[in-house]
């Protein structure tokens, strides 16, 4: 809370010097709304990708003021770590900063965003990639709901961006409020609600040692047993059992220590239980256990690369006067929807499938798990594209969608978290690639911002994690996303009213609707 306070005052504080810099001209907006790029999830009521014909490439970051460096950089550390902890890229929070801060105008501080996102994304990736699911033997980011979300949520996309370019600013604005400021509202109901429940778990479990006279004793590796006095045929006991196929329950990690026989009998039945598995159960415990699948990270890669390829083709790197003039340029526009829709087909039959199998064989699915079916798909498909098309429509990153979505549907916080932050490295990468192919971001911006963003990512990434060890609350990271939110709506809605405030007063129409990407005018 209090980062989160001492950000707001550094804004408010250079706010005046920097005024100049942030609310840009009527003239500048206009041909801000040239811009056409479903890749780049870039703050929309802006829309700063042809802003101008400025080569930005080799701008050099260390001719601006040291103490907007010093300042910038230190404050981009503070914003990244708490953003990368709650799951998202924290765009929303990174532009005004770099817009105020270090004094380059809203058009220029989007791209150096976006590599700030990207840094970030590769840090936390480094950090989740090689975690495990706190209660399963599977790595802790849900890459079957990843690869069925990630198609759908670019479909969205395309259409979201489309309407950006259409709606005048002031409607952004009011869509951009209410759609997060509603988010922030449930996520933090969601995350109240979760810190209750666990606070009443562990109340639960005093009372319950209170009163048994028993000691709770978490066995995860068999030295401590042997350090804490007990007897080598104890030690034993709490070995795996050759035959079980390490599915990673909460029950087999953990157990109850009171020299019981019971207790004993308890351990041996899960184990038999364990060992009656057939050869293909097993064998899908084994492949849920891969901390790093090849199919997902192919799929996700190819998709990033379709993706940068289109963006370029689209803002006329590969061919010259791609307009709503030339004849191609409607069918290339929709030609993701065809892409991402299929990948999405196959990949919702691959889920379901796999899951009915899983049932049939008697998997044993833990909280938080999704029962793939039918009625799931429709569910998360059209979420999925929804969450792509206020994220076009409104310029925010995924992750301020995504993150209360996951929620909404009960995943593990921590798995809905990392889950967030992996489809983010793809879509920041397509929309940092595409900023430097066409010239508006300088390598030296991207290049410290970027590490800056790495290491904010990693102090978060670790921050949360000693966070929920030392208190057991996975409830931490859905409050702290609900805040940030909020954050960002109430930093990113007063520096956008000012904007059209601004507009309003030089006489310009804030209700334009902008027709004109409909109609060839040759």
């Amino acid at each position: 809370m209090r980062l989160a306070v001492a950000y707001w005052l550094a804004l408010v504080v250079v706010a005046g010097a920097s005024a100049s810099n942030v609310v840009p001209s009527s003239s500048a907006l206009e041909a801000a709304r040239n811009a056409d790029s479903p890749a780049t999830w870039q703050p929309s009521w802006h829309r700063a990708l042809k802003d101008d014909d400025v080569n930005r490439l080799n701008d050099k970051l260390f001719d601006e003021p040291a103490w907007r460096i010093a300042l910038t950089s230190f404050l981009c550390w503070i914003v990244t770590s708490c953003a990368v902890a709650a799951g998202i890229g924290g765009g929303g929070l990174l532009v005004p900063l770099y817009g105020l801060v270090l004094g380059v105008g809203t058009k220029r501080a989007i791209p150096i965003s976006k590599a700030t996102i990207f840094g970030v994304a590769c840090g936390n990736v480094f950090f989740i990639a090689r975690r495990k699911h706190p209660n399963a033997n599977r790595p802790l980011i849900d890459y079957a709901t990843v690869v069925l979300m990630q198609p759908g949520e670019l479909m969205g996309v395309i259409i979201g961006v489309l309407l950006n370019r259409f709606l005048p600013d002031v409607i952004i604005v009011v869509l951009f409020v209410v759609v997060l400021s509603f988010n922030a509202y449930k996520t933090l109901k969601k995350g109240i609600a979760r810190w209750k429940a666990e606070t009443k778990k562990k109340m639960e479990v005093v009372k319950g040692t209170r009163a048994n006279g028993v000691e709770l004793v978490v066995v995860d590796d068999v030295k401590e047993k042997v350090a804490a006095g007990a007897d080598d045929e104890d030690a034993a006991t709490t070995k795996a059992d050759p035959c079980t196929c390490s599915d990673g329950d909460a029950a087999s990690s953990s157990t109850v220590q009171n020299g019981s026989s019971e207790t004993k009998v308890a351990d041996a039945e899960v184990k038999a239980k364990h060992c009656e598995r057939t050869p293909e159960l097993q064998r899908m415990y084994a492949e849920d256990a891969v901390q790093y699948p090849v199919v997902p990270y192919v799929a996700l890669s190819l998709m990033t690369a379709f993706l940068i390829v289109y963006s370029l083709l689209m803002n006329e790197v590969f061919i010259d006067d791609l307009d709503n003039c030339h004849p191609a340029y409607w069918p290339l526009y929709w030609s993701p929807v065809l892409v991402f829709g299929a990948i999405v087909f196959v990949c919702a039959r691959q889920n379901i499938a796999r899951y009915n199998r899983k049932v049939e064989l008697g998997f044993e699915f833990i909280d938080g798990d999704i029962q793939w079916s039918n009625h799931t798909v429709r569910l998360l498909t059209p979420a999925a594209i929804a969450a792509g098309v206020a994220a076009g429509l409104l310029g925010i990153g995924g992750g301020m969608i995504l993150g209360p979505l996951f929620v909404a549907l009960n995943f593990q916080p921590q798995v809905g978290t990392a889950s967030t932050g992996f489809m983010i490295l793809f879509t920041a990468l397509a929309g940092t690639v595409q900023y430097l192919a066409v010239q508006k971001l300088g390598w030296q911006y991207a290049l410290w911002f970027g590490c800056i963003g790495a290491a904010g990512g990693q102090t978060g990434q670790r921050i949360v994690k000693r966070l929920i060890e030392r208190t057991g609350r996975p409830s931490i990271v859905v409050l702290m996303l609900g805040s940030i939110i909020g954050l960002a709506v109430l930093i990113t809605a007063t520096s956008t009213a000012v904007n059209v405030a601004g507009d309003a007063k030089d006489g310009e129409s804030i209700f334009y609707f902008d027709t004109d990407i409909f109609v060839c005018n040759e």
